[in-house]
């Protein structure tokens, strides 16, 4: 059976979007998550967590004793990020999908 977004319901186009989705977080979290875990277990005083927005970027500063890791984005780049993709995919769903009398007029 081939790979048809045609052949699609609504369950399999949401099922897509929450796969997107948590790639998505565990590609772009993935690192800050591991070294905020290094810093929350620093001994008390040796570690810290930051998060900040300024001028619509949005920065998070994690700082340990043996590390600093810095990340920044701006709100329309993540947003395009969360939306665009599914949105995106959506579409083209919409675009291959067959028309109910359209379907009814090839089996007739």
């Amino acid at each position: 059976m081939s790979f048809s977004l045609s052949r699609w319901r609504p369950r399999h186009l949401f099922l897509a979007w929450i796969a997107y989705w948590i790639v998505l977080l565990a590609a772009s979290l993935g690192t800050a998550v591991r070294h905020a875990l290094i810093a929350v277990a620093a001994p008390e005083g040796h570690g810290s967590i930051g998060v900040s927005m300024n001028d619509g970027v949005l920065s998070l500063l994690v700082k340990s004793d043996t590390l600093t890791y810095t990340t920044s984005a701006s709100l329309l780049s993540i947003a395009l990020w969360i939306a665009g993709p599914p949105l995106l995919l959506w579409a083209l769903w919409v675009a291959t999908r067959t028309h109910p009398a359209a379907a009814r007029e090839r089996v007739s």
